[in-house]
């Protein structure tokens, strides 16, 4: 093809490199409207998304790989059974159809080529990992639309997936963030924290509501300690301990209009579906019930038959923890432990700010529930945390020797491995 030749105003000829195109790229790439490399059997973009990589008509598009560089699961009752129970086959047919022009259309000038990647990764990736499969489509049609009108979002989501990224990574959590995952969530955090010194309008309830749930989960996915001798409560005080459990205090301030907000949100089936979690109220001598905790456990909170439980600061906790006890899905566990965290009791969290030990005991308890569920962005916080805890109770309550008992289980934590 022979190079074509243009006049700039300035007189000056410049020639246009000519270039060839790609017509045997893979229909993945297509699909994309991305350069695709034609190596075979996989090329470089659907290798690093992790999908299987299509160059036959009748392969299906955007089919996730199980041997790629990462698995994808939405929430759901089978997580536990199979690391890939919940692994969807191939994406939604209206998200494959729109998404590289959804994301060319909502997108602002600014957005970089870089960041388009991320935001594909995000939708065909971690959103699965970061809600249930009844709203899955919800956050794929909504999150896209609210990230690219209101930045505080999107550097929330740049920065999720990134975290995601180095979960997949040889190092894992367990290293240090790297300078772009510190730029979008410290974006995030700061055009947030603004956004809620103002009056908050209606239109922006849902973008700031994704946001908090968000920064909820890089804060609870990111753990500084590389010890549990580093960690809450074992090392010294820091200003960043309990820093995952401060996030939940965004939601309350956009959920001050609760009715409105469920009536007019677009995420108001999540938050049906988490309200819908709780059992209905458990009887204490059931099989059911309360007291499907140990009873030594029960007894050393003060809780049966006979006891004032009103004024017991431990009573919401321990009857959260019941609700989960018995359950075999992945994902109440996780979603109970959610709404355990984001509804805490102001008496008890003061209890636990202060390292008082049945409260740091009752915490451990659910750490070591938590990490039944193996779930990406809780696995190192409930790992981490739930042995610091075991090591400051030693520490400092030897003496004990109901509370050292009650330690087994959280103990039990280690025989499940390094996260």
């Amino acid at each position: 093809m022979p190079e074509a030749v243009s006049n700039s105003d300035k007189g000056t000829v410049r020639k246009i490199r000519a270039h060839k195109k790609s017509r045997q790229g893979c229909g993945n790439c297509k699909l994309r409207a991305v350069k695709c490399d034609e190596s075979r059997p996989i090329c470089k973009r659907c290798k690093a998304y992790g999908v299987v990589c299509n160059y036959g008509r009748k392969s299906p598009d955007l089919e996730l790989s199980s041997s790629g560089g990462f698995h994808v699961s939405v929430l759901n009752d089978s997580s536990l059974s199979s690391p890939e129970a919940g692994v969807p086959k191939s994406i939604a047919p209206s998200l494959k159809q729109g998404l590289a022009a959804s994301l060319e259309s909502y997108a602002s000038d600014g957005l970089s080529r870089w960041e388009f990647e991320l935001l594909h990764r995000f939708q065909l990736r971690t959103i699965y990992t970061v809600t249930t499969a009844k709203s899955l489509a919800i956050y794929q049609s909504s999150i896209l639309k609210y990230a690219c009108s209101h930045p505080y979002l999107l550097h929330g989501v740049l920065a999720l997936t990134l975290l995601h990224d180095r979960y997949f990574s040889p190092l894992g959590l367990n290293s240090s963030l790297t300078p772009s995952e510190v730029y979008h969530w410290g974006r995030s955090l700061n055009l947030y924290s603004l956004a809620l010194t103002k009056p908050i309008a209606p239109a922006s309830r849902d973008p700031l509501w994704a946001t908090a749930a968000f920064l909820g989960v890089l804060s609870i996915a990111h753990v500084e300690a590389r010890t549990a001798k580093d960690s809450w409560p074992y090392a010294p005080p820091s200003l960043m301990d309990l820093s995952w459990l401060k996030m939940s205090e965004g939601k309350k301030t956009i959920w001050k209009d609760g009715n409105a907000f469920m009536e007019e949100s677009d995420f108001r089936i999540l938050a049906h579906e988490q309200q819908g979690n709780y059992q209905p109220p458990l009887v204490y001598g059931s099989k059911e019930g309360i007291c499907t905790l140990p009873s030594n456990f029960l007894a050393y909170f003060a809780i049966g038959d006979g006891f004032d439980l009103i004024d017991n600061p431990y009573y919401a906790s321990v009857y959260s923890l019941a609700q989960s006890w018995k359950l075999t899905s992945a994902f109440q566990v996780i979603m109970n432990w959610i709404f355990y965290i984001t509804n805490m009791e102001n008496r008890y969290k003061t209890l636990l700010r202060s390292k008082d030990p049945r409260a740091l005991l009752l915490m451990a308890y659910w750490y070591r529930l938590a990490a039944e569920t193996k779930h990406w962005f809780l696995m190192r916080r409930v790992h981490v945390e739930c042995e610091s805890i075991c090591l400051y109770l030693e520490q400092h309550y030897s003496q004990d020797h109901e509370l050292q008992i009650l330690l087994e289980y959280p103990r039990s934590i280690l025989a499940l491995g390094s996260p």
